[in-house]
C-alpha cells in the first residue's frame, strides 16, 4: 500500500516524458531549431565541407558515393519533416493573428474568418464575389 502511495505521488510530481503533449512540445522545439539551422549559410558550408572531406578521405570511391547518396537522402527526408512542422506552426499562428484582425476591423466580412477550413470552390466563389465588387 505504501509503495502505491509513493508511486502515485511520484507520478503526480513528474510528468511522463512519453505523453503526446510532451513529445509534441519537444518535437516543436527541435523542429524550430533544425529549420533555423537548415536555413542558415552554415548548414550549407558544413555539408559541403563534410562531402569534400569524406570524399578526399575515402578517395571518392564508388562505395563512398553510394553511402553519400543514402546519407543525403535520409538528411533530406528528415529536413522536410522538420521544415513542414515548423511551417505548419507558423501558418497557424499567422492565421490566428489574421482572424483576430478581421474580427476587429469594422465592415470586414466575417465569413472569411475561418475560410482556410473551407473547400476550394467556396474560396473561389468568395474571391470572385470580391473581384466583382
Amino acid at each position: 500500500m505504501l509503495d502505491r502511495k509513493i508511486s502515485n505521488a511520484y507520478r503526480e510530481r513528474h510528468v511522463c516524458l512519453t505523453s503526446p503533449q510532451m513529445i509534441d512540445k519537444y518535437y516543436s522545439i527541435l523542429a524550430s531549431h533544425v529549420s533555423g539551422f537548415v536555413g542558415s549559410v552554415w548548414s550549407l558550408a558544413i555539408l559541403v565541407a563534410a562531402i569534400i572531406g569524406t570524399g578526399i578521405y575515402f578517395d571518392f570511391s564508388p562505395q563512398w558515393e553510394t553511402r553519400m547518396v543514402t546519407v543525403l537522402a535520409v538528411i533530406s527526408v528528415l529536413a522536410i519533416f522538420f521544415l513542414q512542422r515548423s511551417q505548419r506552426h507558423d501558418d497557424k499562428a499567422t492565421q490566428l493573428k489574421l482572424d483576430e484582425l478581421v474580427k476587429a476591423v469594422e465592415g470586414a466580412r466575417n465569413e472569411v474568418v475561418q475560410i482556410e477550413k473551407e473547400p476550394e470552390h467556396v474560396i473561389e466563389s468568395l474571391a470572385v464575389a470580391e473581384d466583382e465588387q
